[in-house]
C-alpha cells in the first residue's frame, strides 16, 4: 500500500466532513480561516493561540484543548464570558472532537490482538492514557471494552455530527475505505507480524515493563516531577520510552511497530485529516534555502517571510521550490534576524507519495 494511496482515503474522508453544515459552520470561524475578523470567536481562539494552545495545528481537538487552555493559561479577565455565539461554537466543537476521537477508537478497534494489545505504551497514565493533557490522542480505557471491534463502522459519529441517514452512509463507507487503507500500510503489517512473533517471555517482559512504567508515572511519582502540564506530559513520554529502550528481541520489535502504527494512525486520520477537513487543501507558499533530510520519515527544512503570521505549526503546505514537489506537515519553526531582514526557519515531515496530491 502506497503513501499516495493513504493521502487518497484521507482526503475523501476529509471532503465528507467538510460539507457537513455542522463543521462547515465550525470552520469558518476558526482563526486560519477568520484571519481578518475582529468578531468574538477567532479572536478569543487566537488569544488562546498566543498562549500556547495549537489551535491551529489541532483544530479536531479545539474543544478540550480550549477548556485545559482557558483554565491554566488565561489570566481570570482574559478568560471567555459564556455568550450565545461563544457558546454554540464550543457546543459544537466538542461534537466534532467527540466524533472524532469515536472514528479514531474505531479505526484502532482493527488493530491485531485488540482489545488485549501488551504494549506498555498503554500502561495507565501514560500519554496516551492519561485523563490529564496530552498532546497525544489517548486510548480511553472504556474504549477497549466496549466491543466496538465488533462493529463494522464509527457508531456515534453520525449523530454527534448530525448526519442524515444518506450521509451517515457516506461517512461511514468513508471511514471504512480509510481503515482499510491503513490496514494494508506498511507499518500495519509489521505490527501484524511483530504481534504474531511474541512468544511467553517475550509477553512477559512487555508485561513487566508496563508494571514498571505504571509505578514510574503514578500521580504522586508526577507531582513530585513537575505540577505543570506540559512538563507533565514530556516526563510521561520520556519515562515511557527510557524504559522501551530496555527492551530487545520481540518484545521491542513489537513496541516499535506498535508506536509507528499508532503515530500512523494519529498522524493521517487525525492530523492530515483534520487540517484537510477543516482548512482545506494545502496552500502554496513560497520558500528558499531548502535544505532536504532523508529517512523513513523524510524532513524538509526551509525559510519563509517573517509577514506571513498565518504560518504556524501544524498545517499542510506545499512548498514552491521544484526539488521539493511533495506536501508538508510543518513541525517547528524558529526566527531569524540580520540587520536588513527577518525570516522564519521551518522544519516540515514530507508527505512522501504527494506529489500529485491537493493541486
Amino acid at each position: 500500500m502506497s503513501d499516495a494511496q493513504v493521502w487518497q482515503a484521507v482526503t475523501e474522508q476529509a471532503q465528507v466532513w467538510a460539507e457537513l453544515p455542522l463543521v462547515s459552520r465550525f470552520a469558518r470561524e476558526l482563526p486560519y480561516n477568520n484571519r481578518e475578523s475582529l468578531t468574538e470567536v477567532p479572536t478569543h481562539l487566537g488569544v488562546l493561540e498566543a498562549h500556547g494552545a495549537q489551535i491551529t495545528g489541532s483544530p479536531l481537538r479545539a474543544g478540550s484543548t480550549v477548556a485545559v487552555f482557558s483554565q491554566v493559561r488565561l489570566p481570570d479577565d482574559e478568560r471567555q464570558v459564556l455568550t450565545a455565539s461563544w457558546q454554540e461554537w464550543l457546543d459544537a466543537a466538542h461534537r466534532i472532537e467527540r466524533a472524532h476521537r469515536d472514528t479514531i477508537a474505531w479505526i484502532r478497534s482493527r488493530l491485531p490482538g485488540y482489545p488485549l494489545l501488551p504494549a506498555p505504551h498503554l500502561a495507565p497514565h501514560t500519554a496516551l492514557t492519561t485523563d490529564e493533557f496530552s498532546w497525544r490522542l489517548t486510548w480511553p480505557p472504556q474504549d477497549r471494552a466496549a466491543g466496538i471491534q465488533f462493529t463494522g463502522s464509527p457508531q456515534q459519529a453520525n449523530q454527534l455530527l448530525n448526519a442524515s441517514r444518506r450521509t451517515a452512509t457516506v461517512l461511514d463507507r468513508a471511514a471504512q475505505n480509510l481503515s482499510t487503507t491503513l490496514q494494508h500500510s506498511d507499518a500495519w503489517q509489521q505490527l501484524k507480524a511483530t504481534h504474531k512473533a511474541l512468544d511467553s517471555p517475550s509477553r512477559s517482559r512487555l508485561i513487566e515493563t508496563r508494571t514498571k512504567v505504571k509505578r514510574l508515572l503514578t500521580p504522586q511519582a508526577l507531582d513530585i516531577h513537575d505540577t505543570r502540564m506540559i512538563e507533565r506530559h514530556n516526563h510521561r513520554t520520556a519515562i515511557l520510552q527510557q524504559e522501551i529502550n530496555q527492551l530487545d528481541g520481540a518484545a521491542r520489535a513489537y513496541c516499535e511497530a506498535f508506536d509507528a502504527t499508532d503515530q500512523l494512525i494519529e498522524f493521517a486520520a487525525s492530523d492530515v485529516f483534520g487540517q484537510l477537513a477543516l482548512h482545506g487543501e494545502p496552500r502554496r507558499v513560497s520558500i528558499t534555502d531548502l535544505d532536504l533530510t532523508p529517512g523513513t520519515v523524510p524532513q524538509a527544512h526551509f525559510s519563509v517571510s517573517a509577514d506571513d503570521f498565518s504560518f504556524t505549526s501544524g498545517l499542510i503546505v506545499r512548498p514552491d521550490d521544484p526539488l521539493l514537489p511533495e506536501a508538508c506537515h510543518v513541525t517547528g519553526m524558529t526566527w531569524s534576524f540580520s540587520h536588513t531582514s527577518e525570516s522564519r526557519r521551518v522544519t516540515a515531515r514530507v508527505l512522501s507519495g504527494s506529489e500529485y496530491m491537493w493541486r
